[in-house]
């Protein structure tokens, strides 16, 4: 890549970030908010489910790995060879995905989620796929300069494992292995664990609407049988994708507690606890994919920045590697 088009590149960047960042700061001096919050009913899930889906995850996670490895002739880690590094990369992956799969079936046959309590509105998916492009804009560049700081001010013995396997080992297999499990699994499996699935519960548990087995073992039959209240269409929302809600009717809940997005981005952020500095980055990041979640009541966006920052950071990786 020639030094003009990668300055092109940057300085395209740059105008993006500052247009994203001045339209937010005009819609946050204008009336003290960056989204309008999003009418739904409660997720009909209960903590079982919640625990479900990570159990499940843990036990496939670990057969998976077992079975390679005892394939493999029980080797450790430090002797295994490209293809099986890679082989162990997309087994996890495809645990993972698998996890989805089974929660994703149980909530909806059993708990009869639709796909609204699912964070889809298939009517608003353009201006969700352009939210979450403009909410990247305005996580990335703290993320990424907060995470500059900690790496050069603190030397952090441990580091992000995938990074630095990829450090010692930038061969094809692997990178092609790695791509498909941060970039294109990971956003999709950790949103839907960490703001639809966790953080979705914790907002029900904040309001306790129902009765303690509701908020617990999940609604069932929905809340109360109720019809789940659809998104607005594009044409409701307007050009805007800054603006996701119509006016809520009467009978919509009011917004719920923030502390739900603290305690779900403290827990995704303590899982990388072991990737070096990056928790600390990713804790805020995290915060600011909560509160995106909770004004939208939508996964896409979410999905979308999650995409954009592992493949920028995958991206720049393997620049430096390959030069």
């Amino acid at each position: 890549m020639s030094d003009p088009l990668i300055a092109a590149l940057i300085l395209a960047a740059l105008l993006a970030v500052a247009t994203a960042w001045a339209t937010a700061i005009g819609r946050w001096r204008a009336d003290h908010r960056l989204l309008a919050w999003q009418p739904r009913r409660e997720v009909p899930w209960g903590l079982v489910d919640v625990v479900l889906a990570m159990v499940v995850l843990f036990a496939a996670t670990f057969l998976a790995v077992a079975l390679l490895r005892q394939g493999a002739g029980d080797i450790s880690p430090d002797e295994m060879r490209s293809q099986d590094r890679a082989a162990e990369l997309l087994l996890q992956s495809a645990a993972s995905v698998f996890t989805v799969f089974v929660s994703l079936a149980v909530v909806v046959l059993w708990q009869r989620a639709t796909p609204r309590d699912m964070g889809l509105a298939w009517r608003t998916i353009g201006n969700d796929l352009r939210l979450g492009v403009i909410a990247f804009l305005l996580l990335a560049p703290p993320t990424y300069l907060l995470q500059f700081l900690l790496v050069t001010i603190v030397d952090y013995e441990s580091k992000h494992p995938l990074i630095e396997l990829l450090r010692n080992d930038p061969s094809s297999q692997l990178v092609v292995a790695a791509i498909v499990s941060a970039v294109l699994v990971a956003p999709v499996v950790e949103e839907y664990f960490f703001r639809l699935l966790f953080q979705g519960w914790l907002e029900k548990f904040a309001r306790k609407p129902a009765g303690p087995v509701e908020v617990w073992l999940g609604d069932g039959a929905g809340k109360n049988g109720q019809e789940p209240i659809d998104a607005p269409s594009d044409q409701a929302i307007g050009t805007s994708c800054w603006e996701t809600s119509a006016k809520p009717p009467d009978e919509t809940l009011s917004p719920p507690a923030l502390w739900p997005i603290f305690v779900s981005s403290g827990v995704f952020a303590l899982l990388h606890f072991s990737h070096g500095p990056d928790w600390i980055p990713l804790f805020f990041l995290a915060c600011g994919l909560g509160y995106l979640y909770r004004q939208t009541h939508r996964i896409v966006p979410c999905i979308v920045v999650h995409f954009l920052l592992n493949a920028v950071s995958m991206g720049m990786f393997l620049f430096e590697v390959y030069g």
